[in-house]
């Protein structure tokens, strides 16, 4: 039974990792430092190669690997698969079995390396696949070494569906590499314990070097410590000459792996301190992102707390030895990304962390086998409550890893849209599209789409756009904030994704009122990210009548209009004054910060016509200020609560320009809508000082025109609109 579960545990592991690799995720930009640099030393002939930037930040461990992998097998199966496919040419003589240098050059470059050197790229992550492969397997054998083939089985498991794991071996980056070496430094790290002799003191300090060159990271250095003070202080075998071969194996592997990084070593340290300062080493100030994505996405909340429990069942057990062992890489990984820098905002260093955490969790869930196994004699049975146990346990990850091997067997994204826009988008259409989206339409005319220029609907339709379209890529930037390292007050009061707060930021609100307006949507499911295109019609609106319910006039009050996403912040630049409601020029950390309606019940409308008097004010020249937006609820708690909005209507941004003008909103009234809110914020809180001088409220008649374009309102992903981490990767 056992050995049928290791085999089905290895092919599950192997399929979750090849599949999807072809065409998988569009071209990460630090994947050069893996097979770009690798390429670039087989070219040119040495490890001081210049395949990416930032060359002298990284060891050289990976780019070497993927380098003997290209040179010794994916480059002679290239050549071979290319005279396999041209035997009628090599027959008619038009192609030469040995072709002459000029003409090798030319097959090497445009049929070996591929089109834009596009074939390293997947060659790499094939790499990188085998290696995560390979920690499936380290796992089961770490497992089976410190404890028993019951949690080697788990583990190992918990290792194929994770689906952070499954994802990083996807991408050609040097953390899945990571994951392999440090286990694999575990385990000969451990076998100074076992059997201390100077074959595994030698080997100990060679893996742990291996381990260290993969991303100049001390975890291996702290395992090997510990297994150092074990053997000094507990087992009392000093082995100082057998320590100095250890030691003098990992400097050495160190050393061959990086003569130019010491050589030079100017660059080295301009580059290393240059990656220091991009991850805010040195801060010492707790990150409680990190610790939230490890519970939610990276772990998972069930196994999180069956982690817990297998830290109870090693402590029950008395092995000491092996709970301080197997915690060193979580604490020093949670020091180092949680505490003293900010690196845990990339997601992907945390895969040490994670991997260790599920061993925690194989141990939780053996601990329930061994309390079942007293209840329950029939063996058969107690495996067939188990292993529904483990599946249920690890269900969402099961279901995100297969959902990247699925999203990840289509076409990349963009080259889908490319296709669309071609047959779909009419020649000289005037398109508000950033610069990263392309748009291979005849005689199209690019308009802007930049936050801080034009960025809605009523501003796309100001500039003469008919069409817009949104690339989540770039403009969900602005929602990362609270993955920052903010300080403790948010953390006191969020464990979580702070949605109810970014469903009220200007991006939030223009891109959520967009999709209602989408003819079209390229989307993958979050767990397998790739860009996010939406393409939107936009539309003309014509009052043809109106009829007035209220007016505020804030020159004598507030009319009842409350101050709202302030969350947790003790101040906020919410004023009133007898020129109407104010939003001060002061700096807020929250772009939810706005003013709020009282709730509006809708009766008898089928539109609503809004109409203002505003002003924005400030110093700095081309700045947009202060924009209202309408918010409509189909319930009246939903709308007290400003929550569960099914639709959204926004206003163009008033200039800073000092100038007091009279503006209007207008636009449809959802069918399922019976309450509505109106908010009013600015765009630049720091450098605007807006004033609300008036506002009324109509029921209108209205007529939306999209010309010809078939409205398909799409209801965005909250995980997609609001990522999980930094592109969810």
């Amino acid at each position: 039974m056992k050995k049928l579960l290791f085999w089905s545990i290895l092919i599950l592991a192997f399929l979750w990792r090849i599949i999807g690799i072809y065409p998988g995720y569009p071209l990460h930009a630090d994947e050069g430092m893996s097979y770009s640099q690798g390429m670039a030393m087989i070219t040119e002939k040495t490890l001081d190669a210049h395949g990416y930037a930032y060359a002298y930040a990284y060891p050289n461990l990976v780019p070497i690997i993927n380098a003997l992998f290209f040179k010794l097998f994916f480059i002679p199966l290239s050549w071979f698969w290319f005279f396999l496919n041209r035997i009628p040419e090599l027959i008619d003589g038009v192609l030469q079995i040995i072709p002459s240098q000029l003409e090798r050059e030319r097959i090497f470059q445009v049929f070996i390396l591929g089109k834009g050197g596009i074939n390293p790229l997947y060659w790499g992550r094939y790499v990188a696949s085998f290696f995560g492969f390979g920690s499936v397997i380290l796992s089961y054998i770490l497992g089976k070494k410190i404890f028993s083939k019951n949690v080697g089985l788990i583990w190992a498991f918990f290792m194929a569906a994770s689906w952070r794991l499954v994802l990083a071996s996807h991408l050609d980056l040097p953390d899945i590499y990571n994951v392999f070496f440090l286990i694999l430094s575990m385990i000969f790290s451990l076998n100074i314990k076992d059997k201390p002799t100077i074959k595994n003191y030698l080997f100990a300090g060679l893996f742990a070097g291996l381990s260290f060159n993969v991303k100049f990271q001390t975890f291996s250095i702290i395992i090997i410590g510990i297994c150092y003070l074990y053997s000094v202080f507990i087992q009392k075998r000093l082995n100082l000459p057998f320590i100095l071969i250890s030691v003098f194996s990992f400097l050495l592997i160190t050393l061959i792996m990086n003569p130019y990084h010491l050589i030079q070593w100017k660059t080295t340290y301009e580059q290393i301190s240059y990656v220091a300062m991009k991850y805010g080493m040195g801060k010492k100030n707790l990150y409680i992102y990190p610790i939230f994505y490890l519970y939610y996405y990276a772990v998972g909340v069930p196994a999180v707390w069956a982690s817990f429990l297998g830290i109870i069942y090693v402590i029950f057990k008395k092995k000491y030895f092996y709970l301080i062992l197997i915690l060193s890489p979580i604490l020093s990984g949670l020091y180092l990304f949680a505490y003293y820098s900010g690196g845990g905002f990339y997601t992907r260093n945390l895969l040490t962390i994670s991997t260790f955490v599920l061993l925690f969790s194989a141990l939780g869930v053996n601990f329930i086998f061994e309390i079942l196994e007293k209840i329950i004699k029939n063996k058969l049975f107690l495996v067939g409550i188990t292993i529904p146990l483990i599946l249920l346990l690890y269900f969402d990850q099961i279901m995100a890893s297969t959902l990247v091997v699925l999203n990840y067997k289509e076409t990349w994204n963009i080259h889908i849209l490319e296709n669309w826009l071609s047959k779909n988008i009419p020649t000289g259409a005037k398109i508000a599209a950033h610069s990263n989206v392309p748009l291979p339409i005849k005689d199209v005319v690019r308009l802007d789409f930049e936050d801080g220029i034009s960025f809605s609907i009523d501003e796309f339709r100001e500039n003469g756009a008919s069409y817009a379209i949104a690339n989540f890529a770039w403009a969900t930037n602005s929602f990362y904030w609270w993955m920052g390292g903010i300080p403790q007050k948010y953390q006191l009061n969020y464990f979580n994704k702070p949605v109810d707060l970014l469903e009220f930021t200007y991006q939030g609100i223009a891109l959520r009122e967009l999709s209602e307006s989408a003819i079209y949507l390229i989307s993958n499911s979050w767990q397998a990210p790739d860009t996010t295109f939406v393409v939107a019609k936009i539309p003309e609106y014509n009052l043809i009548d109106k009829s007035e319910i209220i007016y505020y006039d804030f020159q004598k009050g507030t009319n009842g209009w409350k101050k709202s996403g302030i969350a947790w912040e003790d101040s906020d630049n919410l004023s009133w004054a007898t020129e109407g409601l104010l939003l001060e020029a002061e700096p807020v950390l929250l772009p939810s910060t706005r003013w709020e309606s009282p709730v509006h019940k809708i009766e008898d409308a089928k539109g609503f016509y809004v109409e203002y008097k505003v002003n924005s004010i400030s110093d700095t020249k081309n700045i947009k200020g202060a924009y209202i937006f309408v918010s409509f609820y189909k319930n009246l708690e939903d709308a007290q609560q400003s929550v569960n909005r099914v639709s959204v209507r926004l206003s163009e941004r008033k200039d800073a320009d000092s100038i007091w003008e009279i503006k209007n909103l207008m636009g449809l009234i959802p069918d399922n809508a019976k309450y509505m809110t109106i908010g009013y914020s600015s765009y630049d809180n720091v450098k605007t000082r807006n004033i609300l001088s008036w506002l009324k409220i109509y029921k209108s008649d209205i007529e939306v025109d999209y010309g010809k374009e078939k409205i398909k309102p799409v209801m965005l992903d909250i995980n997609d609109l609001f990522p999980n981490s930094h592109g969810n990767l």
